[in-house]
């Protein structure tokens, strides 16, 4: 997803949500989720996600980092409990 409005790689919410919608129902995950508050501090943001889990929910916080205007989870950092 990207803020920038030139941005050729931009989704909106709503466009990102329904392709992960879709990968849910082709087996990719196996968790519904919900995308949370977000803090943006330069090129890093954090983002807050619900997975809804059979056991249960879990509320983690991903990194993600801003590269050419397209914002990425940084999977080289782990990511928190909340």
């Amino acid at each position: 997803m990207s803020d920038e409005a030139t941005n050729n790689f931009r989704k909106s919410y709503d466009e990102y949500y329904r392709e992960m919608l879709e990968v849910y129902s082709l087996g990719f995950t196996n968790q519904e989720f919900r995308v949370g508050d977000y803090i943006i501090e330069g090129n890093i943001a954090k983002v807050k996600v619900k997975f809804f889990a059979p056991e249960g929910e879990v509320n983690l916080q991903f990194k993600c980092v801003n590269i050419d205007g397209v914002w990425l989870v940084d999977w080289l950092t782990s990511q928190t409990n909340l």
